[in-house]
């Protein structure tokens, strides 16, 4: 399960007048089922149910994703199709979900301290976007990030600060908590904060 809250957004009337603070926030819960193929290839699939909440707005929906991941050696390459579904609904207004097509490259040794990688996106829908991001590990079970989020076709868009983020996880047995930090940009108009958690069976 994923939360996402937006802070308060200034609102306006039809005459451009501020018409006090909206609230907004996101959230998604979903069941996610994997399988390890061979050795080196594993596949997973999402089904997932997300809310949105524009002030008195709300809108939800259905979304699935695919993904296949192959390890070789101290390396793994992964794609993924993500957000796949059919479009969102504020009362009269459609919404497309974000889908997205990704490609990545990531430096995960067994039982290293450090893991690193490289992912590029493609938005069904908009532009190409490169992730890239370090992890530092601690018995396997406390972790620390980094991120940064470039955006090349969006010239504004193309410095540290446009998608600098930091987070931190832990792993407790069959329960996963994680944080993420994004501060204002150009991007957000707040600090963005992400808290996720998880379950295994």
């Amino acid at each position: 399960m994923t939360f996402v809250n937006y802070g308060d957004i200034v609102g306006y009337d039809q005459f451009g007048n501020e018409s006090g603070n909206l609230a907004a926030h996101d959230w998604s819960g979903g069941l996610s089922v994997g399988a390890q193929l061979n050795d080196q290839i594993s596949a997973g699939f999402t089904a997932r149910y997300i809310s949105q909440k524009l002030a008195e707005v709300t809108a939800s929906g259905l979304a699935a994703d695919f993904g296949l991941s192959v390890r070789l050696n101290k390396f793994k390459l992964a794609a993924a199709a993500t957000n796949i579904g059919p479009t969102m609904k504020f009362e009269t207004e459609s919404e497309r979900l974000p889908a997205s097509l990704r490609f990545g490259v990531a430096f995960d040794p067994d039982h290293s301290t450090i893991a690193g990688a490289v992912e590029i996106e493609k938005k069904v829908f908009g532009d190409i976007v490169t992730h890239q991001g370090i992890e530092l590990r601690f018995a396997d079970q406390y972790f620390l990030r980094t991120g940064l989020n470039l955006y090349p076709g969006q010239g504004e868009y193309r410095t540290i600060q446009a998608g600098y983020s930091v987070g931190a996880g832990i792993h407790l047995k069959r329960l996963v908590v994680d944080y993420a930090f994004t501060p204002s940009n150009s991007l957000v108009s707040d600090d963005l904060h992400r808290f996720s958690l998880g379950f295994s069976f």
